[in-house]
């Protein structure tokens, strides 16, 4: 448990500095599962509530047999940067974060005031939360980490070299002006904002699709499950995930939890969306009978379901 905690520790002061060990869908299991918020979490920046909670999609494939059924939906652009939540009070930009647990997120406020995307002035009198995504150009290199790594910068002076990169795009609001998704991005337009809506999404990396209902009311009647909201969803194709070749070094046993030994095979670094990977599962030993694998093969490695590294084949 000790080094599980110490590694997620390591991994978050790397993600910190815009160098992530892992992906964030690896870190955020690794840490819902051994408690890292509570157990071990450093307090390397301050941590603010959100006003409303920052739900993750469930992950859908085109290809699968069947998609959810939330009837009269909108599609948008599912952009790949750093989630962010904005709330304004009497029309005023009081409040930024990051996206973090979902509850909890890192107080970004000051590097938010120098992004020219994001409006420190709306015309409402409500208390609002803006949530979306801020992202960097798709010709930088690993704009996602870029994106999400600025926000972790300990000294604004290096943020302000790269603010002008930096784009955010509006995907929702609470609590909901009017009843329609499509009518609030019309408001968030008119308040200032870019939105999901917007053509110049064009221009950004992106990680598939959001399926979304478009009535606010039903939305909020479907729920939301511990994690993901019922009334959306995001979609991706099997095909566009990433299969790479690299040269196999080595095969080490791996000891479960539960005592069951798993080969894993080690390689020439390759990085996939953005996370670099070194090692993955073999599955067991008929696996690696069955593709006749030897030290020094070239081997085909992909991330399964966009998390775990797996070997899938051999060239």
């Amino acid at each position: 448990m000790e080094r599980i905690i110490e590694f997620l520790t390591r991994c978050q002061q790397a993600y910190y500095k815009g160098e992530p060990l892992i992906s964030d869908e690896e870190f955020d299991y690794l840490a819902e599962k051994y408690n890292f918020y509570e157990v071990g979490a450093s307090p390397i920046s301050k941590k603010i509530k959100h006003y409303y909670p920052m739900y993750s999609l469930q992950k859908y494939y085109e290809e699968d047999d069947e998609l959810p059924d939330l009837g009269k939906t909108v599609t948008t652009s599912k952009l790949d940067g750093a989630a962010i939540s904005l709330v304004y009070s009497d029309g005023n930009l009081i409040s930024a974060a990051t996206r973090g647990d979902g509850v909890f997120g890192e107080d970004i406020l000051d590097k938010v005031y120098l992004i020219t995307s994001i409006p420190k002035f709306i015309l409402t009198l409500k208390v609002i939360q803006i949530t979306g995504e801020l992202v960097a150009p798709s010709e930088i290199l690993n704009s996602r980490n870029y994106a999400s790594g600025s926000l972790h910068l300990k000294d604004i002076e290096e943020f302000k070299s790269r603010v002008d990169n930096l784009v955010f795009f509006a995907y929702g609001v609470q609590p909901y002006i009017w009843e329609n998704y499509i009518a609030d991005c019309s408001e968030l337009n008119f308040y200032g904002f870019k939105t999901v809506l917007s053509n110049e999404c064009t221009d950004y990396p992106k990680d598939g699709k959001v399926v979304r209902v478009l009535d606010n009311i039903i939305y909020d009647t479907l729920g939301y499950t511990a994690k993901h909201p019922r009334g959306a969803y995001a979609l991706k194709k099997r095909s566009d995930v990433a299969v790479l070749e690299t040269k196999l070094n080595e095969v080490v046993w791996q000891v479960g939890k539960g005592g069951k030994v798993t080969p894993v095979a080690i390689f020439d670094e390759i990085v996939i969306e953005d996370a670099k990977i070194t090692r993955a599962t073999l599955h067991n030993p008929g696996f690696i009978e069955e593709l006749d694998l030897h030290i020094g093969d070239t081997i085909l490695v992909t991330r399964s379901g966009g998390i775990i590294p797996k070997v899938i084949g051999k060239i």
